[in-house]
């Protein structure tokens, strides 16, 4: 499944979606670098978004960050600001951004993350070239590319939760190692690769694909089901798509940044958004899950944690680190791509205080990063 060289097709409209919660800094950057970040496909200077409409929906209930969008985006002629009355979400946010567009595909992008125009070229001319496509994504970096590779997303369908759970009890150090290996090996091929899910900060959709899943479930008009605030909209939307038979691929020859941080706080809210998608899960399982609540319980690597308070600390007693897990069961884990090394300032810097499990030569060991 090659992607293409040929120029994407006049005809082909793609619009980008991003929703501003109080953080209107980040939408800017990332749209100012859409517009305007040098080389297209062509090789010449591009001023400008070429391919259709960015829009911006604003979320965050705060006139001042309504008026800094618009300050900013106002008068860039491919750039749409709607800011809503109440934040219903970053679901409904999306889904007010797609029933403004008509664009055959529609990247999805998060405020902190980037892309490259040629990136999203190479996106778009994937689903061109591969009719069977619902989705796509690219490869996407922690901090830079060639440094820290984020894992393909965690499939959250029934079976694959009760698989997980089982084969992370047996072994779970195995099991951790087994996800990092598995990272490289994707992330590291020439061609798409057919997953199960892929998650919406940087997502590229197809739009006939996305209709076609809506009507099917009752959801005729809408991008993400309604019933989603935050999180698992995504996973939700890629159960959606396979179901009406579209596939889904990520592209590893296509690069992108995503500064994710772990933000313990943030817990309460994901729990809401998975109970939602189980309660989408087949009844047999829903029943399973009643009677043995434990089903999927995820094995843990049981290692005592250290404190540690900054980067030279955590040097002197990990020393070489090839991944770093916000999980006790080390799923998911983003990993080094170049090999183990120790943690450096800059990369200590972007974790937010919490405990994390970092694979070393030692094997798996836990800290905790203090405040």
């Amino acid at each position: 499944m090659a992607v293409p060289s040929w120029p994407m097709s006049h005809e082909l409209r793609v619009d980008v979606v991003l929703v501003n919660y109080r953080g209107w800094a980040q939408v800017v950057e990332a749209v100012r670098q859409l517009r305007g970040d040098g080389q297209g496909g062509d090789g010449a200077h591009h001023e400008g978004w070429p391919w259709g409409v960015i829009r911006v929906v604003d979320n965050s209930e705060d006139p001042s960050e309504a008026r800094a969008l618009n300050a900013a985006l106002g008068t860039m002629p491919d750039v749409r600001v709607q800011v809503m009355e109440r934040n219903l979400g970053f679901g409904a946010g999306c889904n007010a951004a797609w029933s403004g567009s008509e664009a055959d595909h529609v990247l999805l992008l998060n405020p902190d993350a980037r892309i490259s125009r040629e990136g999203v070229r190479q996106l778009a001319l994937s689903l061109q070239a591969h009719p069977e496509l619902g989705a796509v994504s690219p490869r996407t970096w922690w901090d830079r590319p060639g440094g820290w590779v984020l894992p393909c997303p965690t499939p959250q369908d029934a079976g694959a939760r009760l698989r997980r759970g089982a084969a992370s009890r047996r072994d779970p150090s195995g099991w951790a190692d087994a996800q990092v290996s598995a990272t490289r090996q994707t992330m590291g091929g020439a061609q798409p690769v057919q997953v199960t899910m892929l998650a919406g900060a940087v997502l590229m959709v197809r739009r006939s694909a996305v209709e076609a899943a809506a009507t099917s479930q009752g959801l005729r008009g809408c991008l993400f089901d309604p019933a989603f605030f935050m999180y698992f909209e995504d996973a939700d939307l890629s159960r959606r798509l396979r179901a009406a038979g579209w596939r889904l691929a990520l592209l590893p020859t296509v690069d992108a940044l995503h500064e994710w941080r772990h933000q313990p706080h943030k817990a309460p809210m994901m729990a809401r958004g998975e109970a939602i998608f189980l309660q989408r899960q087949p009844w047999l399982y829903r029943a399973l899950r009643r009677i043995w609540p434990d089903a999927e319980a995820m094995g843990c690597l049981q290692t005592p944690a250290v404190e540690l308070s900054d980067a030279h600390q955590a040097a002197r007693v990990l020393g070489q680190v090839e991944a770093l897990s916000p999980a006790p069961s080390g799923d998911p884990a983003w990993v080094r791509w170049l090999g183990a090394s120790p943690l450096t300032a800059d990369e200590w810097t972007r974790l937010e205080p919490g405990r994390y499990w970092a694979r070393t030569a030692q094997g798996w060991q836990s800290f905790d990063k203090r405040g």
